[in-house]
């Protein structure tokens, strides 16, 4: 925990907008793990109406903005603490950057994927230790330099590629489909757009993956 009271306040109070283009048509209920201070979810709420949105993180001053805006905010540890009962027929999960974190997200995946509705989705955002940035410097001047963020945040205990985020998020019998990529700087937006896609994933530093219950 104290690593995570060390961080910035910046670093939880974010509306991820980039999930926007991958979300579904309609979701009633909602609930994100790892949702910081609930600037995501109050703005889903704004935007479907949802009757219920619930978020949870071990960041317990983050929960306590969080409880203002959503249904329901609680500090919990996915890999320790068991979710509410309330936790049920759920149409939407956000797992936003926090996948990374945990030491057995596939078991979480699988929890969630028990509490979907049917046709509910996640959505999750997973860092790509393939960014040029990361691979580069690794592999020609032998840095792995950790920091209080980004792509080697001190605090991820997973990487993945495209394979293995895929991989995990599927692991439960969920479908894939959807895949996108978020980019750090227009340039290498626009290097991956040149290189017809061969560069796509290189030049990118997270991948977004939608899963649906059948």
């Amino acid at each position: 925990m104290d690593e995570y009271n060390e961080k910035d306040s910046a670093y939880f109070e974010w509306d991820r907008q980039d999930i926007v283009p991958y979300l579904p048509p309609t979701a009633d209920r909602i609930c994100e793990i790892g949702c910081s201070t609930g600037a995501t979810l109050a703005s889903l709420k704004r935007r479907y109406g949802s009757s219920f949105v619930a978020g949870f993180d071990v960041h317990e001053k983050s929960i306590a903005i969080a409880r203002g805006r959503l249904d329901k905010a609680e500090v919990i540890d996915v890999e320790t603490d068991k979710l509410p009962d309330y936790v049920d027929n759920i149409d939407l999960f956000l797992c936003l950057d926090v996948l990374e974190h945990l030491k057995d997200p596939w078991t979480l995946i699988g929890s969630l994927h028990r509490r979907l509705s049917p046709g509910g989705s996640i959505i999750a955002s997973i860092p790509n230790i393939r960014y040029y940035g990361v691979s580069m410097g690794l592999l020609f001047a032998g840095k792995w330099d950790l920091a209080d963020a980004g792509l080697l945040d001190r605090t991820h205990l997973r990487f993945f590629v495209r394979k293995t985020a895929i991989e995990l998020m599927t692991s439960s019998g969920l479908r894939v489909d959807a895949v996108g990529l978020n980019y750090r700087r227009r340039l290498d937006k626009a290097a991956a757009r040149l290189s017809a896609g061969l560069l796509a994933d290189v030049c990118a530093v997270q991948y977004l993956i939608r899963v649906t219950k059948s």
